[in-house]
């Protein structure tokens, strides 16, 4: 039987398994119909697996039952687990046990004969579809899985019953527990009383407010417990997970080791405190100060009185070197015999 019905698909190319040669013809001449590219049709499972590792098509047509020490079901899980093509099953096979045991395969899908020319096209389709997803889905999880495995910080996740699903192998450098601790471990565990109660608040918040978009994300630091009893302040990021219906489907985020942050921000602080009183103790020094005509000496705030030296080096940086000008030594010593032997020389 000759088919003529026209179709907008791709030139996709598919390998056709199936033991009776005059429903191969017909299934060849539907799907050539469909502009699909047929790569060769086999009749045993056996010469199927060297076709689709030789041929790579981008769908194998499977019947279950077919020539070789092989079944269909064996064939296509191999096919899809060894060689990544999707497989859908063609077959007259209805009876409960037999689709329990293809759909354990987790095939592409599933013709039943006698078929209908019109019911290769969309699931043909969405076979390929669904492949192509799905392997885009894995090679996002694997750059995603890279990226977590070699973060230095914790990366984490929760799904929609708020469970924890995924920890990120830094968890052990950061907090001393292995990945299967991390999951046993309750956050009341996990986190100090306080912090406990802020990470529960601000994690309810998301879950309860997914449809607002500036509720998808949230910053806040908390104090995490180490296995051997340390606190570690931490800085928590978690983002809202929603499927393309804006349905809440998990959160994820990173828990980042904020110590060495802290310790510089308070060597900041303190360095600050430091100019702040050195510019104040000059400023002391301007204005008006109270100096004895006669002794020098200087009157500070509280009404004590310093010699100039003492309140210059209390309220200033500078350091005195004491001597005598020459008018001071010719007036102490100028009568000495010692003195005006030096000075005569």
């Amino acid at each position: 039987m000759k088919y003529k019905i026209l179709g907008d698909a791709m030139k996709k190319s598919i390998l056709i398994v199936e033991d009776e040669l005059i429903i191969a013809e017909e299934i060849k001449s539907i799907l050539e119909s469909y502009d699909y590219s047929i790569l060769s049709i086999v009749t045993s499972g056996e010469e199927a697996l060297e076709k689709a590792e030789k041929l790579k098509p981008d769908l194998v047509l499977m019947d279950i039952v077919i020539d070789g020490n092989l079944t269909g079901i064996e064939i296509a899980n191999e096919i899809m687990t060894q060689l990544d093509i999707p497989v859908v099953y063609v077959t007259s096979h209805t009876d409960e046990k037999m689709i329990l045991k293809a759909k354990g395969t987790n095939p592409y899908g599933y013709i039943v004969k006698p078929f209908i020319a019109m019911e290769f096209k969309p699931s043909i389709e969405m076979a390929i579809s669904k492949h192509n997803y799905e392997k885009k889905l894995k090679e996002s999880e694997l750059k995603y899985r890279l990226i977590a495995e070699n973060s230095i910080d914790i990366i984490w996740s929760l799904n929609k019953k708020m469970e924890k699903n995924y920890v990120s192998p830094s968890v052990y450098n950061i907090l001393g527990y292995n990945e299967q601790e991390w999951y046993d471990l309750s956050f009341d565990k996990i986190f100090t009383k306080t912090s406990h109660k802020k990470y529960s608040k601000l994690i309810n918040k998301i879950f309860n407010n997914a449809q607002e978009p500036k509720e998808h994300k949230l910053c806040f630091e908390a104090e995490i417990i180490h296995k051997k009893g340390l606190i570690i302040p931490v800085e928590i990021q978690a983002t809202a997970l929603t499927d393309n219906a804006g349905m809440l489907i998990g959160v994820q985020g990173n828990i980042s080791d904020i110590t060495e942050r802290i310790k510089s921000e308070k060597k900041q602080k303190e360095l600050i405190s430091k100019l702040h009183k050195a510019i104040d103790e000059i400023k002391s020094l301007k204005g008006i100060i109270p100096i004895c005509a006669n002794c020098k000496k200087i009157r500070d705030d509280s009404g004590y009185w310093h010699q100039v030296e003492e309140y210059i080096s209390n309220h200033s940086e500078a350091e005195f070197t004491h001597g005598l000008c020459p008018e001071c030594t010719i007036k102490l010593y100028g009568k000495e015999p010692w003195f005006k032997a030096i000075d005569s020389k």
